[in-house]
């Protein structure tokens, strides 16, 4: 009910009651009728304004003048409020699109100072690898501790540092501290003794293992290839790898993301060593460099110059503290990480020959190093000596390796064999003969010496002792450059030029799934088994129990219960998934003319534009998509030199089958039109997920 002013019939809009006359009065009309009269205008009594009491009402809505009922001014009205909205529609747009030119320029803005500031960055990297050349070569490197160990060194000034490569040679001091290293390792290894660690993968588990994951974009596709591998003694988990693009990448298995990657060397990384204890790397390269990599910083923080050709070969010793090198050059180098010195360099003059490879010993006293005439030299490192030569092969040795007791040598060369070497002995006690052109391009043993890796034209695994081959990968399709084996051999890893980074293991999620499935089957039988008897008890409408021919009553037969079957008797499914990964779960079969046919759980679906590449995968009865990934994307987009190139199609795919992994999406189901499937950017597509661990068909439905 609305106030109504007793002067002018009309609602107030600031309403006032008389105390005198009780009537209620818009403030305005009845101030001005008492400055005039002085009384109420109801009943003629003295009034003053102080007397008027103000009423706290919300705000009115006053009624439309009568002229404003009729259908004419109703349409003018209408139209009035059309035109305000129009104009302030209008003036919002003129705000968003000077908004939107204003954020245009801000973002390029953003974008330019992000160049310069990528210049810049390169520019400090460049400036700090000079600096750690030059530290090295002006003798600058940690001054105190030069000038306490050599003193005619730091006296010499900067010049004699190539000099130096002679005249600091081994000192008492760095004899002494690896001889105290080889002796703590020696007593640790006779503590151990022949015992195998209980956590050591068997053999029959061994022989189960299948490729769990494979990573192919670590390295530049423009330069395939990944040369070198190794993995964090103390974190078997992080791998580092080499490539011909010039790049050192150290990957996280667990998270299965690149944690950093390298830049610095001028030509292909081909062999790579990850320190034990620090977050450092080592690489070398033809380009006659040994670098040392921050993983933290991602920059290098020591360039060690220790040949004059290419350098072939790299080994970490056990102290953590000195890199042994082989070179092209016919030299081996072994020098301090600390200090970047080079603190001894031999060559046999004799043999007149480039070194291919080299490697320590356990104990760390003496190494071995492989030649191109097929030789294998063992070398005292105390006394810079050659204590022993291995002739047999007939082929440049490609590689070799130690094993953990220090009595076994492993070496392979490019004559497609296998040998095996007793250093007690001296002698050549096995040699494996290889499929013909088997080319040996990585050995290792396994941190037991109970296995020996071998990667080439395949990878093959041998058990020491018996030396029988117990597995054997062919996932590859490039050669093998690079084996190693996780923690306790719980997993193995592999490189190749085929750009991929490989894991092999026990697929643990499908016993699980096959285990669950025969407990549930082990259940079914039971219940089924346990109600068939008392159906038979039963079904025999007698009250007596049935008697042997002893007159006794037979004994009814006690279910035997497992502790997995104490369970309740009504089973929920929580999760719908489940019964897909069973193929328990109902495909909509849809009309018979539909293509592609919707009788699936996901469908892969694969388009490219005139710009962009896009693949997305759809679950049965979705309109959105649950996994996408298109080059619009800026991530994939800046690493790419065409949005739509084969490249790009090869990229989204690598992406994509990382993204299904991650939520549990291994199997899909792809249909393409048969003239497109031929094209080479669906064929790349289609080969890079099926390289990232996705397999591009689903089950058939089973019924039960």
């Amino acid at each position: 009910m609305s106030l109504v002013c007793a002067i002018c019939n009309e609602v107030p809009e600031r309403p006032c009651v008389s105390p005198v006359s009780s009537q209620v009065f818009e403030r305005r009309l009845i101030e001005k009728y008492i400055a005039e009269n002085g009384v109420d205008p109801i009943n003629g009594q003295p009034l003053s304004e102080e007397q008027l009491i103000d009423i706290k009402v919300s705000h009115p809505v006053r009624p439309k003048a009568p002229s404003a009922t009729s259908i004419p001014a109703i349409l003018k009205a209408l139209q009035d409020e059309w035109d305000a909205v129009m104009l302030h529609s209008f003036t919002l747009r003129q705000q968003l699109q000077t908004t939107r030119q204003e954020l245009s320029h801000a973002l390029y803005q953003h974008d330019a100072a992000c160049r310069v500031i990528a210049r810049l960055t390169k520019e400090v990297t460049a400036a700090r690898e000079a600096l750690a050349t030059l530290k090295p070569q002006a003798g600058l490197v940690v001054p105190q501790a030069i000038a306490a160990s050599h003193p005619q060194a730091a006296a010499g000034g900067g010049e004699l540092m190539e000099v130096s490569e002679q005249q600091v040679g081994m000192t008492q001091e760095i004899t002494q501290k690896l001889q105290d290293k080889a002796t703590v390792l020696t007593t640790e290894r006779k503590k151990r003794g022949k015992t195998v660690p209980e956590e050591l993968v068997r053999t029959e588990d061994l022989s189960k293992y299948r490729q769990e994951a494979s990573h192919a974009g670590l390295h530049s596709a423009s330069v395939p290839g990944i040369l070198s591998l190794d993995l964090c003694p103390t974190d078997t988990n992080k791998v580092l790898t080499g490539g011909a693009d010039k790049n050192v990448v150290v990957f996280d298995k667990r998270e299965e993301q690149i944690v950093a990657t390298l830049k610095g060397h001028t030509k292909k990384v081909t062999s790579v060593i990850y320190h034990p204890s620090q977050a450092v790397v080592f690489s070398a390269s033809p380009d006659s460099s040994i670098r040392v990599w921050s993983v933290s910083g991602g920059n290098c923080v020591q360039v060690i110059r220790a040949h004059e050709a290419g350098v072939t070969g790299l080994s970490l010793h056990a102290t953590g503290d000195y890199l042994l090198s082989s070179s092209e050059d016919q030299y081996w180098a072994f020098s301090d990480v600390q200090t970047g010195r080079v603190l001894t360099k031999v060559t046999d003059e004799a043999a007149g020959c480039a070194l291919t490879c080299a490697q320590f010993h356990p104990d760390g006293l003496i190494f071995g190093t492989g030649t191109a005439d097929s030789q294998i030299k063992i070398w005292d490192l105390k006394e810079r000596t050659n204590v022993a030569n291995f002739p047999g092969h007939s082929g440049p040795v490609t590689a070799i390796a130690f094993s953990e007791n220090g009595y076994y040598l492993a070496t392979g060369a490019q004559d497609s064999s296998l040998k095996l070497w007793d250093l007690r002995k001296l002698k050549n006690f096995k040699t494996i003969t290889l499929d013909n052109s088997y080319e040996v391009k990585s050995l290792v043993f396994d941190q037991s010496g109970t296995y020996l890796a071998v990667g080439g034209s395949d990878i093959r695994v041998y058990i020491c002792k018996q030396w029988s081959e117990v597995v054997n990968f062919t996932e590859h399709s490039g050669l093998v450059t690079g084996v190693a084996f996780g923690e306790h051999a719980q997993f193995l890893t592999s490189t190749g030029m085929d750009r991929s980074l490989k894991f092999y293991s026990l697929c643990f999620r499908q016993m699980a799934v096959v285990g669950d499935l025969g407990r549930s089957v082990r259940l079914l039988l039971g219940q089924a088994q346990r109600g068939g008897l008392r159906g038979v008890h039963g079904f025999a409408g007698s009250r007596n129990p049935a008697r042997c021919m002893s007159g006794q009553t037979a004994p009814e037969p006690e279910p035997e219960y497992d502790d997995n079957e104490r369970v309740s008797q009504t089973f929920v499914n929580r999760n719908p998934r489940n019964l897909e990964q069973m193929a328990l779960a109902v495909k909509d079969r849809g009309w018979g003319t539909a293509w592609p046919s919707r009788q699936c759980y996901h469908r892969l679906v694969f388009s490219r534009s005139q710009k962009h590449v896009r693949a997305q995968v759809f679950a049965v009865g979705s309109v959105e998509p649950v996994l996408c990934c298109s080059t619009q994307e800026w991530a994939l987009k800046r690493e790419l030199g065409s949005t739509r190139a084969v490249a790009a199609c090869q990229a989204v795919g690598e992406v994509l089958a990382q993204r299904c992994r991650h939520a549990g999406l291994c199997r899909l189901t792809f249909r393409a039109v048969p003239w497109q499937f031929r094209s080479p950017a669906v064929q790349k597509f289609w080969t890079a997920m099926k390289e990232g661990g996705i397999t591009l068909s689903e089950p058939r439905r089973k019924y039960i």
